[in-house]
């Protein structure tokens, strides 16, 4: 019998079967490695926008400020969106809205900051976020598509809250904004100017 067996494995066409099976494992084992990686990628761009977002919030609460300004706005929606996304809450409902921002603020590192402005920027945030805001499904659908494009290459970062703080504008390497997208063009003045 192991002689028999050891004839049939010289053979060519059960040589090539069995480098079949093994090239389909090992295609198999690299489907599995690179569904893994980009879940983790997901999850971890996920996380980077909750944690700039608990950044700004971090900001405001040690300022003096009653008003977010629009970066940390954007920032703070972001975090919360990206929190409902990884628990699972759904947006669509003031409850679910409500759910996501106080998981938000549960996760939120409050170092530095006094119980009164704690309870303040929290309640402000409540507020902004859930009266003022409605998500909606293309809104809902767009964060998550954003997030699916960025977790599909590992070399992809950027910064979630935008160029120089402006995700719909393009600055040249000094800062100002580039001409086109919106841009007013910069005048150039020749001779004197009275």
């Amino acid at each position: 019998m192991v002689l028999h067996w050891n004839d049939l494995t010289k053979q060519p066409e059960i040589i090539e079967a069995v480098k079949r099976v093994e090239d389909r494992k090992e295609q198999e084992a690299e489907a599995k490695r690179e569904v893994q990686a980009r879940q983790d990628r997901y999850e971890g761009i996920l996380d980077r926008f909750i944690s700039e977002g608990h950044e700004q919030l971090q900001a405001f609460s040690l300022s003096s400020r009653i008003d977010f300004y629009e970066k940390e706005t954007k920032a703070i929606y972001y975090g919360i969106m990206a929190t409902a996304t990884k628990s699972n809450i759904a947006l669509r409902s003031s409850q679910g809205a409500k759910f996501a921002v106080e998981r938000f603020l549960a996760s939120m590192d409050w170092n530095g900051c006094g119980n009164y402005r704690r309870e303040c920027v929290a309640y402000w945030t409540r507020l902004f976020a859930t009266d003022e805001v409605v998500y909606t499904e293309p809104i809902i659908q767009n964060f998550l598509s954003f997030i699916d494009h960025m977790s599909c290459s590992a070399d992809t970062y950027v910064s979630l809250g935008g160029s120089n703080g402006c995700a719909d504008q393009l600055t040249n390497w000094d800062g100002t904004q580039k001409d086109g997208l919106g841009a007013l063009p910069s005048k150039k003045w020749h001779g004197l100017v009275r």
